[in-house]
């Protein structure tokens, strides 16, 4: 019987070895969706590193003991933050109590490296643009940074450049302590504390996220109908919309003839036939981000349905 004992606690901890989060690559380490158990003399971990566009990246799984000792002692809190890899640790899931999959002691390096901050500011980064609208690369911050925008005039010909991009809270302070802008607008250097928001700063219109006005319906058709589908969205957005159809009586995605788009897209018109019962699909797209709306077009199921 102690035998049998013996053997059930051996085949328990060997279930339990190390499991760990296991990513490469990923934006964020939440982001990791993927799992590994990890050889007896492993431990999890998180490496936090900049990317080649100066993006954070996060690589995620097993590494063995002995490793993880070298840095706990040597790579601890002295990295600089600019260095390629500012952040690398170690855990151990078995410590914490791991027994389950699904238990919240398991894949413990979800949470190393301050991950949880890292998903924070993402601002839009560029060196030398003459207008912020031109600027399309967006960098995720440090978490002792913010956004921040900088407008310079050429004295020669009168031309405007924008810088933009993360910077330290402390050297922001410095810019609103000490009022560095111009009444006439030749030279400005604001920050601000939110996502985006480097694209409004130095005078510069407010971008935001597309979010809609008036949004597509439903609609029970007959043959012959003309319907019109409407989708507009909030001007301040500087948004395009394009739209998609997939057709719920065959397999097929492309645009029906009998449909006209109008309006820079903010309408479809459309003579019914059997070829336009579907899902019509509205997407507004900017430099931030996309919102989908839907309409499903179909024929009564029953009498006076609709």
């Amino acid at each position: 019987m102690r035998i049998l004992i013996a053997f059930a606690l051996l085949f328990t901890v060997v279930e339990c070895t190390q499991l760990c989060f296991k990513c490469n690559g990923v934006p964020t380490q939440s982001d990791c969706g993927e799992t590994v158990r990890c050889g007896a003399h492993e431990k999890c971990y998180t490496k936090r590193y900049t990317g080649p566009s100066g993006n954070l990246m996060f690589e995620s799984g097993c590494m063995d003991q002995s490793v993880c000792s070298i840095i706990d002692l040597n790579l601890g809190a002295g990295r600089k933050k600019r260095d390629l890899v500012n952040c690398l640790k170690c855990c151990d899931s078995e410590a914490l109590g791991c027994t389950d999959k699904n238990a919240t002691t398991c894949g413990c390096n979800a949470k190393l490296c301050n991950t949880e901050n890292d998903r924070g500011l993402k601002c839009f980064h560029c060196d030398d643009v003459m207008h912020p609208d031109d600027c399309s690369e967006i960098k995720e911050c440090f978490f002792d940074s913010i956004c921040y925008t900088r407008k310079v005039e050429l004295d020669s010909n009168g031309e405007k450049r924008f810088s933009m991009g993360c910077e330290q809270k402390r050297v922001c302070d410095v810019f609103e302590q000490n009022a560095l802008s111009t009444a006439d607008g030749a030279y400005c250097t604001r920050c601000c504390n939110n996502s985006f928001c480097n694209m409004a700063l130095c005078g510069i219109p407010t971008l935001v996220i597309p979010s809609f006005t008036r949004k597509p319906n439903d609609r029970k058709v007959l043959d012959g109908d003309i319907i019109t589908l409407h989708c507009e969205v909030d001007p301040k957005s500087n948004a395009t919309i394009a739209w998609t159809f997939q057709s719920s009586t065959a397999s097929s995605t492309v645009m029906p003839s009998t449909a006209q788009i109008r309006n820079g897209g903010t309408k479809v018109q459309i003579r019914v036939t059997h070829e336009v019962l579907g899902t019509w699909t509205c997407t507004a797209t900017n430099k931030i981000g996309s919102a989908v709306a839907q309409a499903v077009v179909s024929s009564p199921q029953t009498s006076g349905s609709g």
